[in-house]
């Protein structure tokens, strides 16, 4: 009997402390993705049980590489953006959006940006039409700076020298590089976007 009580009480006790359920199946460059290994495709989703995963600038790729294998970024989950009120802007690279229904708790009023081309149909998608701020821009040819792009120009070594267009070093290795305000950066003679 005395055993009973005291597993009941852990099972109580771990119930009570804020435990959260992890809700990805991975994260890259930022952003937790569910993975749909036989269609190859990822939708973006929530960090954790808590919500409120995003905050600043977040983009939003077409595809993305994970452990080797691409896939494509084709929905947004419905909880992806609960409760992420101090987003500052939102990205989107996706040439033929979606519709989702992920933005209830998002201020419509910061800057979406989207591809050249492509405002007449954002404006008519669901979910992103209800941006009041959106902003065409053009693709520049220039990479975008995330973990494996920086990984890759440096053969898969951790240390690099990251620099401005002005040539001075702001990072030594690929963890700190997420600490880096967006721009274009130089790695190993490459320029890059982050």
């Amino acid at each position: 009997m005395k055993h009973s009580h005291l597993k009941t009480f852990l099972l109580l006790l771990l119930a009570f402390t804020g435990h959260k359920a992890i809700a990805y199946d991975c994260e890259v460059d930022g952003i937790y993705y569910d993975l749909d290994n036989s269609k190859e495709t990822a939708s973006v989703t929530f960090r954790d049980d808590c919500y409120n995963s995003y905050s600043g600038a977040v983009t939003i790729p077409e595809s993305i590489t994970y452990n080797g294998s691409p896939y494509s970024v084709t929905s947004i989950g419905d909880n992806a953006f609960t409760f992420c009120s101090g987003l500052t802007e939102i990205v989107s690279l996706i040439e033929v959006p979606f519709a989702v229904s992920c933005w209830d708790f998002v201020n419509k009023d910061i800057p979406l940006y989207i591809p050249k081309g492509t405002k007449e149909l954002y404006q008519s998608t669901e979910g992103w039409k209800d941006f009041f701020n959106i902003i065409e821009i053009e693709k520049t040819g220039i990479e975008l700076l995330t973990h494996d792009t920086a990984l890759k120009s440096n053969g898969n070594k951790t240390a690099l020298g990251i620099y401005t267009l002005q040539g001075v070093k702001v990072a030594d290795d690929v963890e700190r590089m997420k600490e880096l305000p967006h721009g274009i950066y130089i790695v190993n003679g490459k320029k890059l976007r982050k």
